[in-house]
C-alpha cells in the first residue's frame, strides 16, 4: 500500500518504511499528514477530491539537516556587475510509520 500526500508545496509518494525530506518542522518526535491525495492498495485506488477524508499518514522524525547549496549568480557584461547569492534549505528527515 502506498499513498500520495501533500507536504508543503509539493507531493510525495510514500509507503510504510520509506524516508523522505520535508521542510523543517518544530515537532520533535512525530509528524502526521492529513492531506492525503490518493491511496493505492493492490488494484484498489481511492482518489480524493481534493483530499481523502479520514486518511492520515504518521511519520517519525529522524533528523534535522541542511539541503544542497543553491547558488544564484547575476551578471551583466561590460558593466562590471556581478552578484553571487546562495542559500541552503533547512530540512527534516522523516520515516513513514503508518498509513491509516
Amino acid at each position: 500500500m502506498y499513498a500520495f500526500i501533500k507536504v508543503g508545496a509539493r507531493q510525495e509518494k510514500v509507503k510504510v518504511g520509506d524516508t523522505f525530506d520535508m521542510p523543517r518542522t518544530t515537532k520533535k518526535k512525530e509528524v502526521s499528514f492529513d492531506k492525503v491525495l490518493m491511496t493505492v492498495s493492490g488494484k484498489d485506488a481511492v482518489i480524493g477530491t481534493p483530499y481523502i477524508k479520514g486518511m492520515k499518514v504518521t511519520c517519525d522524525v529522524i533528523a534535522d539537516k541542511k539541503g544542497k547549496k543553491v547558488i544564484a549568480f547575476k551578471f551583466k557584461r561590460r558593466k562590471s556587475y556581478k552578484r553571487k547569492i546562495g542559500h541552503r534549505d533547512l530540512l527534516t528527515t522523516v520515516k513513514v510509520k503508518e498509513i491509516k
